[in-house]
């Protein structure tokens, strides 16, 4: 069977990183009040990322059900938490480097367990984790 990436390249996605990764939402296990919006391209076979982070003032994010959504406009990307803005790049924070989101991209909702950023997988951390996704719904502006 094939995976994710090969079938994305079969698409006409290309190479990741140079192709762009867009994680709409992005949790590490060993930080559960804090959500990252993130940005992963590149020229090489690793990722160069650009991202910025919400924190909740009380709880966790698996404490309720939240809201978070992308507004991609040509060269120009913004992410909300609750309906707050809490991070935006544009193609100018790019400098020299190719700027892969205005063709196609990948979009992620993540929950991470290991790897590099998150490390080691650790039981009393990642015990019991999981995501609910209730909707996914993609809109456009109207012309």
């Amino acid at each position: 069977m094939a995976g994710f990436l090969d079938v994305a390249r079969a698409l006409g996605f290309g190479k990741w990183p140079q192709s762009g990764e867009i994680d709409i939402m992005e949790l590490i296990g060993k930080e559960p009040s804090k959500n990252y919006g993130s940005l992963h391209f590149g020229p090489g076979s690793g990722s160069t990322q650009l991202r910025k982070n919400i924190s909740l003032w009380h709880g966790i994010f698996n404490d309720e059900f939240h809201v978070f959504s992308l507004e991609w406009a040509k060269n120009e990307i913004s992410w909300f938490s609750d309906g707050k803005l809490y991070s935006s790049f544009s193609k100018k924070d790019f400098g020299q480097i190719n700027y892969p989101f205005n063709e196609d991209f990948f979009i992620i909702i993540n929950l991470a367990v290991g790897g590099n950023w998150p490390g080691n997988p650790d039981i009393n951390i990642y015990k019991n984790q999981f995501i609910v996704v209730n909707y996914l719904r993609v809109l456009e502006k109207k012309k």
